[in-house]
C-alpha cells in the first residue's frame, strides 16, 4: 500500500509540472519523497495510534544549476485501533 501511495503521489507531481507547461529544455527533474513512522501502543489507558508521516518534493533545475520550480507537499495519515483489540464479527 505505500508503495502505490508513493506512486500516486510521484506521478501527481509529474503531472503538475505537465500541466503548467512552459519550456523543458535542458531542464531536470529530481523527486524524493521521505517518510517515517510515529507509532503508539495500546495500553489500557486508551487505543493505540499508527501514524505516518510523509514529504514529497519535485525540483526543476535548469542548465546551470538554478532552481526554476519546487513543490513540496505532505500527509500525515493516522488510524486507531482499540485495546483490547476485538474479534472480527462474522
Amino acid at each position: 500500500m505505500k508503495k502505490v501511495l508513493a506512486l500516486v503521489m510521484v506521478l501527481a507531481l509529474a503531472l503538475s509540472f505537465v500541466a503548467c507547461g512552459g519550456s523543458s529544455a535542458g531542464v531536470k527533474t529530481g523527486l524524493a519523497i521521505v517518510s517515517g513512522t510515529s507509532p503508539k501502543d495500546a495500553s489500557a489507558d486508551g487505543a493505540g495510534v499508527a501514524q505516518v508521516d510523509s514529504t514529497a518534493a519535485a525540483v526543476l533545475v535548469d542548465a546551470n544549476g538554478k532552481i526554476v520550480a519546487c513543490k513540496l507537499d505532505w500527509t500525515l495519515p493516522r488510524t486507531r485501533f482499540p485495546w483490547p483489540p476485538t474479534a472480527p464479527s462474522t
